[in-house]
């Protein structure tokens, strides 16, 4: 009789795990759920490892640096969203590491340029400029240091130049220096004056002479008075000024207040004077003069120059009443001194028409300038010859960079982080606690449950009132308490280590309290199956425990316990990210890490934040869900015709 051959690991391994697989999978693909869940679990698992592969290295670490991502837009939305009409205004990079042009002499000094191009193609603001310079030099030749002079010019699409800053970098040497338009630097680098009057001078802003009047001083004023004003928008949006074609709407400003708080005053002193002489009706009916020539500046089309000479006859016509009433004692003391308060404020009235914007309302605006924007940017230093070797090339590296007003696939969050590589770097992480905690979960639960229901007496009484207890304890208090504490103890050995272990106390809070429920369904099903005839067959031949929970009981558990697994998935991933948006966060970049950013900073209005990871974790619920039905069906065949 021949021997029989004996099976290799290999043979085994295709009998005991591939072929049963392959007939799982069979059955699942049979049903619209199976065939959905494991396209997304497929799509899931790809994601994870594309992630793995491509994120950097480091990538956790640098998670939660702000300065990593300090050259992205913050607040950004999706790139992607111009394809729905809004325009956006793409980011841009230069990177420099030697000159565009060589050094050249220039008033004595050495001169070297980079140049920067950069296109808005769109109607859209970019959202910031910043200037980075890497290793610059400040050089010590003999005891002499001879620091950089930096200043920075733009030529924009319409022709205009402004030179943005110019200072001197007084460093140690061999540092970096960063320049950005929108930060308040101290000191603030960038020259707001000469920005706004190159501006204002290549545009011709100035007050229309139907509003001014002909008064050359005053037209001069005004000419300050827009700068001024163009300086403080600047100053809040210096980005859309850079980037922005300036408008200016000047108008006149209602005076009737003002012009309500003087008349009342001239009638009170009016009704208050008691006419005695032919002087003192003099002086009354003078007052009513100056009374009718202010109410006549109610007109509207009196210019600035007319209505300051009707203030300045109106003031010399009262300084000359008071002066006659004075002299000759006409008035009593108090009328004197109402009619001393009415010429201070008319003083002070003309005092704010002359140098403020009283009589002007001015509205100033940016719309974006499409086009090609030129940067130039130049370091200079003394001319000495034993320098211009040294100064050819004076910095290291120069960063222009453009901030767009839109970045990436899934746009960024406050800090300016890439909100896509979030979402990657959360799919291996959320799938890995999920499939870890419900792994270890329902192979506590299964083997707790057919322990229980096949040995019976003290075992199955101990497993079942320790399940009784478990499943009676509210999860999530203990859950943030105990995760709560992990962050406080392990905060001192580092960001990383504080995170591996709060997620490993996670994992393990939700193990000890979710196999109770999965343990008690199963010892009811190993109560069933132990009574079986083939199961008093199998101990009649000598068949031990361990080969009849093995080889009988477990694989008629074990799609009910899959079914299990693939449902309590979904539970361990959200409860993650709902201790994340609790509070309770670990440091690892994962969807729910996201949510609670929003939540910090109370930004639910943008979407981009929200529904991006609400997407992922609920797709990811929605895999595990539909395979949970999918086996439902194939453990229970009545379920098949719902």
């Amino acid at each position: 009789m021949a021997s029989r051959k004996e099976l290799t690991i290999t043979d085994k391994f295709v009998l005991k795990v591939i072929r049963p697989l392959k007939n799982v999978l069979k059955d699942l693909v049979r049903y619209w759920t199976g065939r959905v869940g494991i396209a997304i679990l497929i799509f899931l698992i790809a994601t994870s490892i594309y992630a793995v592969l491509a994120l950097p290295a480091g990538f956790i670490a640098r998670w939660e640096n702000a300065a990593y991502w300090d050259e992205n837009p913050q607040w950004a939305p999706p790139t992607w969203i111009s394809a729905f009409g809004i325009p956006v205004a793409e980011s841009s990079i230069i990177s420099k590491s030697r000159p565009d042009e060589p050094l050249v002499l220039e008033s004595g000094r050495f001169v070297v340029k980079y140049t920067a191009t950069y296109r808005l193609e769109q109607p859209a603001f970019p959202q910031d400029l910043v200037l980075k310079l890497f290793g610059i030099k400040v050089v010590n030749v003999s005891g002499v240091v001879y620091v950089p002079h930096i200043a920075m010019f733009v030529k924009r699409p319409d022709g205009s130049v402004i030179q943005m800053f110019e200072s001197d970098v007084t460093l140690g040497g061999n540092e970096t220096v960063e320049y950005i338009a929108t930060r308040d630097l101290k000191p603030d680098i960038f020259d707001l004056w000469r920005i706004s009057s190159s501006l204002a001078t290549y545009y011709n802003f100035s007050i229309p002479l139907e509003i001014v009047g002909n008064n050359v001083t005053l037209q001069k004023i005004g000419e300050s008075i827009i700068i001024s004003k163009i300086r403080d928008e600047v100053r809040l949006k210096r980005s859309s000024f850079i980037f922005g074609l300036p408008v200016v709407d000047v108008g006149k400003k209602d005076q009737t207040t003002q012009l309500n708080s003087i008349t009342s005053s001239l009638n009170s002193l009016i009704e208050k004077i008691d006419v005695t002489n032919e002087q003192v009706a003099d002086i009354k009916q003078r007052l009513v003069d100056v009374k009718n020539l202010i109410d006549s500046l109610r007109d509207e089309n009196k210019t600035l120059t007319d209505y300051l000479a009707a203030l300045e006859k109106a003031k010399a016509n009262l300084t000359l009443i008071w002066k006659v009433a004075f002299a000759d004692l006409l008035l009593p003391p108090e009328q004197l001194d109402m009619l001393n308060s009415i010429i201070k404020d008319v003083s002070k009235y003309i005092e704010q028409l002359y140098t403020t914007d009283a009589f002007y309302n001015i509205r100033i605006a940016s719309t974006p300038l499409t086009g090609k924007y030129e940067f130039t940017l130049e370091i200079s230093y003394t001319a000495k010859d034993e320098l211009r070797e040294i100064v050819s090339s004076p910095a290291d590296e120069v960063r222009i960079i453009v901030k767009g007003n839109v970045y990436g696939f899934s746009g960024t969050d406050d800090l300016g982080r890439d909100l896509t590589q979030v979402l990657l770097y959360g799919t291996p992480i959320a799938l890995a606690i999920g499939l870890t905690t419900a792994i270890i979960t329902t192979f506590i639960g299964v083997f707790a449950g057919i322990a229980s229901g096949y040995y019976g007496g003290i075992i199955d009484e101990i497993i079942q009132r320790i399940a009784d207890i478990i499943g009676n304890i509210p999860t999530l208090p203990i859950l943030i308490i105990l995760a709560q504490i992990a962050q406080t103890q392990y905060a001192q050995y580092g960001t990383e280590v504080k995170a591996l272990m709060t997620i490993l106390t996670i994992i393990g809070v939700l193990i000890v309290f979710g196999w109770g429920g999965l343990a008690i369904t199963v010892r009811a099903m190993t109560l069933s199956i132990k009574e079986e005839p083939y199961i008093d067959a199998a101990r009649a031949l000598g068949a031990s425990n361990s080969r009849i929970i093995f080889k009988h009981i477990f694989p008629q558990v074990a799609m009910y316990a899959s079914a299990s697994l693939v449902a309590s998935v979904p539970g361990a991933i959200l409860s993650e990210a709902g201790l994340s948006v609790l509070g309770i966060r670990h440091g690892w970049p994962t969807w729910g890490a996201i949510l609670s950013r929003a939540r910090d900073t109370g930004r639910y209005d943008i979407w981009w934040w929200i529904v991006p990871p609400g997407i992922m974790l609920s797709i990811t619920s929605l895999a595990f869900i539909l395979l949970g039905l999918a086996i439902e069906k194939i453990v229970e065949p009545r379920l098949r015709t719902l």
